[in-house]
Parts: structure tokens; C-alpha cells; sequence
């Protein structure tokens, strides 16, 4: 499945440029394919692992660990992305251009593309920050080949 691959191949850019664990569980048959688009797809899942592996760059290494879970929710496949850390800003302010957690470093655009895509392609992006833990949940419309 595409969205297995695409999180795949980005799991040893995000290990190597923040060294980060992250833990990968898919649920999903290999039938299951995301009826999105691969391209959106992947920006969607980068922004969201290369912002979750940002955040824990000043962490100690005993908390900079990612999970990813992929799972099919009928009509949907549903990844939760999980790291340490908290948002620096109202959850939804990180949905708008220019909302970023990291201001000396990036625009603040990734987000917003990335849910704006998600949303386009009748998917959704939420992200939340509760008790030191921020998930990102990513659904896109999904088909059974």
C-alpha cells in the first residue's frame, strides 16, 4: 500500500537528521490503497514526521521517540503520529499560514498545506497537544483492490 510506503521511506530521513527512535505498527491489508493522491500523500506525511521529529530535537534521548500507527477505519485509513513535546501555540493557529511551533527556523507553511491537502482530497489533519504528547491524526478515504 502506498501510504505504508510513503511512511516507510521517510522514517530513515526523520531517524538520521533529528536522532529520533520511531516505532512503525501497520495495520492495514495489502489491498488497502489511500484514493489520494501519492504526491499529496507524501507532503502530508513529511510536514507531519519532519515537524514531530523537530520538536523533540531538544529533548534528551530517552524521549525522542515518534510512533506511527496505520490502521483501515472503514472508508478510511487513519495514521496517528505520537511524539513528546508540546504545541507552542492554540491547536487551531497551527492550521493557519504563518501558524509555526518553530519560528526561528521554518515559515509556518507545512501545516496548512498539508491539512489544506488533506482536506481537499476529503481526508482530515487534527493535531493535539495534551499532558507532554503531541498526535497528529491523518485520515484519507481508502479502497479495497
Amino acid at each position: 500500500p502506498v501510504m505504508e510506503s510513503i511512511i516507510r521511506n521517510l522514517i530513515p530521513t526523520v531517524m538520521e537528521q533529528w536522532e529520533s527512535k520511531i516505532t512503525f505498527e501497520s495495520e492495514i491489508g495489502e489491498k488497502d490503497y489511500a484514493f489520494f493522491s501519492d504526491c499529496a500523500l507524501r507532503i502530508i506525511m513529511q510536514n507531519i514526521l519532519f515537524n514531530a521529529g523537530q520538536a523533540l530535537k531538544n529533548l534528551g534521548e530517552q524521549d525522542r521517540e515518534i510512533h506511527v500507527l496505520l490502521q483501515k477505519r472503514d472508508p478510511q485509513l487513519f495514521a496517528m503520529i505520537t511524539n513528546r513535546g508540546k504545541l507552542t501555540l492554540k491547536t487551531e493557529l497551527v492550521f493557519k499560514e504563518g501558524g509555526t511551533t518553530n519560528p526561528d527556523e521554518h515559515s509556518g507553511m507545512g501545516i496548512p498545506v498539508a491539512w489544506n491537502l488533506a482536506k481537499l482530497h476529503e481526508g482530515n489533519l487534527t493535531i493535539k497537544s495534551d499532558n507532554g504528547t503531541v498526535t497528529a491524526c491523518v485520515t484519507v478515504p481508502c479502497f479495497n483492490a
